[in-house]
């Protein structure tokens, strides 16, 4: 399991402006997130609307990376991605 250092962290606060990668019919589809945190130091969380390509994309391939950039950082998170919370 990947971890996100302390470090990193304590620079990483709020709302980030991150890119997202998923793939779809094994193509890159990428779209920029605006709504982004780090919760812990293994744990991303970001908002997708329900009918995104990009929810989609993680439905049917929850693998994806994130691009995240802060205070002095540019990261990249590769992880499976699961829905944490639906919002009907």
């Amino acid at each position: 399991m990947a971890h996100i250092s302390a470090d990193v962290l304590s620079r990483l606060k709020g709302l980030l402006p991150s890119v997202l990668a998923t793939s779809r019919d094994n193509r890159p589809y990428t779209t920029f997130i605006s709504w982004l945190i780090l919760k812990d130091s293994s744990t991303v969380r970001f908002a997708l609307s329900r009918d995104s390509y990009s929810a989609e994309n993680l439905r049917n391939n929850p693998y994806a990376s994130v691009e995240i950039f802060g205070d002095g950082v540019a990261m990249r998170y590769l992880r499976s991605c699961k829905c944490a919370k639906r919002r009907d």
